[in-house]
């Protein structure tokens, strides 16, 4: 028995204009319905969006109260912005509005819009409150929507007022090239005519309600069905696709009520948020520093290649495991304290591992440096965040990364040059007491927020949010894809970074220095293509699914070409093909956003953290037992207490990161296609209606 529809076909129009709404959208909304779809979309899949209304209010949240127009008490209370009529029609002007709603009276089928009467306009039998400003939303915004009761008179063959609407007395858009440059990005109006052509309007019948189907085929609705290639789920009439982003972004509306973006000095904030960079700096740094140090543990301590590894992984095993209570603590402490501390633990983690007599010491100062290291990355954002303008925040976080890949190229040749000079115990000592340095520094000079900033009065989330928040991110089953793909292509990418060394060393019979410096070749790679990267998948391919399996295959076929001719290449070869192998690296930056995007916006922040502690674990569960895939090939050579391992360990053992990389793109091709937006209210209604009984036939009543 089919069951019976619950909701109202109006209900379901605001629906469908909510989902009109992209998340960071600038909305112009408008009143009634508008104002409803906007608080949809709002507490659904467009959290960032912002709402601008003509009365001159610009809110990031809805109104605490119902709202039955703009200029409502409860709609001053909270917004950003409270000016007039002109600043935000200003806004409009500018190309800042992503989105308008429009109403009307009558549309027909070529996208002509009444607003002004029904009738004949001497004697009208209803006069419309003006126009409503249709003509500026459809002429200056990026994307509008028009909302209106699906009502059989409203949707007619061809709108009554053409004279007043400025139309040609023929079918189509009347050639308005002249007015294209009133349209930011090059679209056409013509007074209160809308910039949509025939072949690109929707089809109508498509978003009605099985009422309004019902209505339809009884009587009609007067609307031809107009099939084109617009009818995407968001055609744009200049048929720019479904994925394409605005080049501005809303975000800049807010620079301008932002304590950080008028009452700091560029000096100022720069120093915030360097102090923490520079902390970040050292802990990236850590990562790759037993591929440096690895023969040197072998003779002071008479280790094998396993308990290397060893070594390595209790960085990311400590890094893993405090990940998520690091970002509670810094929203509960403040992003100050828990830097310095992580900063002095660091400190305190490497000048242990300088005075270890034994391997019990150095084990805990390396587990104590990635303890550490867990809350500088996080932190540097939140002090980012609080100094910077909001619209500089995507840049702070893409310097901020770069510095961390900045970090592991000092950990490779300038790393391997202050051994030579100073000793590996001399090197941690060292970079122990630069470490504390910092931490004091931060703790003196690091402010967590601009004074008279609103940050200080945000609640910090609570451990059960936090807690049911992984657990609902983890029970989401479109997390795994890319948390496991990360897993197993850091798990090669980790082992890579720590072997390389003694396999140039061993192989190739370079000094330490020589082979760090080969050994960075990768990493410089990464400096342009985790960027890039980012860059083509917003912006060119609009893609995030397709650049990371690609990416991911060619990983593999590098990974293929260097085991088969190791050994064998000359030392150029080797260090284009490390190169390339950072070069395709850079598909590692998709992870984040595509455990964002198929997760509820409001966890956005947890999704990202769990599919990045995928990474962490690969590293950590691998380069243990990888040592030990060496040890079993060693022929028993040493030099100066340091095992030499032959060809054939080390083409075991770069098989199997080979093998991890495989595994990669084989999970890669499990991952949804988000393009670039939050997808998880589509995947749940995915999910619903698979879980619900098929009706057995008829329409319900």
């Amino acid at each position: 028995m089919a069951m019976a529809h619950t909701y109202t076909d109006r209900e379901l129009m605001v629906i469908a204009a909510g989902r009109e709404i992209r998340d960071g959208d600038a909305v112009f909304v408008g009143m009634r319905l508008p104002l409803v779809a906007f608080a949809f979309a709002k507490r659904t899949h467009a959290p960032g969006a912002l709402g601008i209304f003509e009365n001159g209010i610009v809110r990031d949240e809805p109104a605490a109260e119902t709202l039955m127009t703009m200029s409502d008490t409860p709609n001053i209370p909270g917004a950003l912005w409270c000016a007039g009529t002109l600043e935000v029609m200003g806004l409009l002007q500018q190309g800042l509005i992503d989105l308008g709603f429009i109403g009307g009276a009558e549309i027909d089928r070529y996208g002509n819009l009444n607003t002004s009467y029904i009738g004949d306009w001497r004697h009208p039998t209803v006069r419309l409150p003006g126009s409503g400003g249709g003509a500026d939303i459809a002429s200056l915004a990026k994307r509008f929507v028009v909302i209106m009761p699906q009502e059989r008179h409203r949707f007619v063959e061809r709108v009554q007022l053409h004279h007043l609407a400025r139309l040609r007395r023929r079918r189509g858009l009347a050639r308005a090239g002249r007015a294209g440059a009133r349209r930011p990005g090059g679209g056409h109006h013509h007074a209160r005519r809308l910039p949509v052509r025939p072949g690109h309007a929707r089809d109508v019948s498509r978003l009605l309600s099985p009422g309004a189907e019902r209505r339809q085929r009884e009587g009609g609705d007067g609307l031809g069905s107009a099939r084109g290639r617009g009818r995407g789920r968001h055609a744009d009439p200049h048929g720019r696709g479904a994925g394409h982003r605005p080049r501005l972004r809303p975000r800049r509306l807010l620079d301008a009520v932002s304590p950080a973006a008028s009452a700091v000095p560029l000096r100022g904030r720069w120093l915030m948020w360097g102090i923490p960079a520079a902390i970040f700096f050292i802990a990236f740094l850590h990562r790759v520093v037993p591929g440096v140090i690895a023969k040197d543990v072998m003779q002071a301590f008479g280790a094998t290649g396993a308990i290397v590894g060893l070594l390595s992984s209790m960085y990311f095993y400590s890094y893993a495991g405090f990940m998520i209570p690091a970002g509670l603590l810094i929203d509960g402490f403040g992003a100050r304290v828990m830097i310095t501390a992580g900063a002095a633990v660091m400190g305190a983690g490497s000048l242990a591992m300088g005075v270890a007599a034994a391997e019990p010491l150095l084990f805990a100062g390396r587990f104590v440096v990635g303890l550490g290291a867990t809350v500088t990355f996080i932190g540097a954002l939140k002090i980012g965040a609080a100094w910077f303008p909001p619209s500089q925040f995507a840049t702070l976080a893409a310097v901020t990364a770069t510095v961390g890949v900045l970090g592991s190229i000092a950990g490779t040749y300038p790393l391997a040059a202050l051994v030579a000079v100073a000793g590996w115990r001399g090197a941690f000592l060292i970079l122990g007491l630069l470490t504390l340095v910092l931490a004091a520094l931060c703790a003196l000079l690091v402010r967590n927020h601009p004074a008279g900033s609103a940050a200080a009065m945000e609640p910090a989330p609570s451990l059960a949010g936090m807690v049911g928040g992984m657990i609902r991110v983890l029970g989401n089953r479109h997390t795994w894809p890319p948390f496991l793909a990360f897993f197993f292509a850091y798990a090669a990418m980790g082992n890579q970074m720590l072997w390389i060394v003694p396999y140039l060393r061993d192989v190739y019979g370079l000094s330490t220095t020589q082979a760090a410096l080969y050994a960075s070749a990768p990493a410089l790679a990464m400096l342009a293509s985790g960027p890039l990267t980012g860059y083509l998948s917003d912006r060119v391919v609009r893609r995030r699914k397709l650049p990371y399996t690609v990416l991911t295959a060619v990983s593999l076929v590098i990974w293929i070409a260097f085991v088969a001719t190791l050994g064998t290449l000359p030392l150029a070869g080797v260090f284009a093909l490390l190169f390339a192998m950072g070069l395709a690296g850079g598909a590692f930056v998709l992870t984040w956003p595509l455990g964002r995007e198929v997760n509820p916006p409001s966890l956005s922040g947890i999704a990202v953290a769990v599919v990045n502690l995928g990474g962490f674990l690969g590293a950590a569960l691998t380069q243990g037992p990888l040592g030990a895939v060496l040890d079993a090939r060693w022929t028993g050579v040493s030099v100066a207490g340091a095992r030499v391992y032959p060809l054939a360990a080390y083409h075991a053992a770069f098989s199997v990161c080979a093998g991890f990389t495989l595994v990669a793109l084989l999970v890669t091709l499990g991952l949804r296609e988000t393009r670039g937006e939050n997808i998880h209210h589509q995947l749940a209604r995915g999910a619903a209606a698979r879980s619900q009984p098929a009706p057995r036939g008829g329409y319900s009543t």
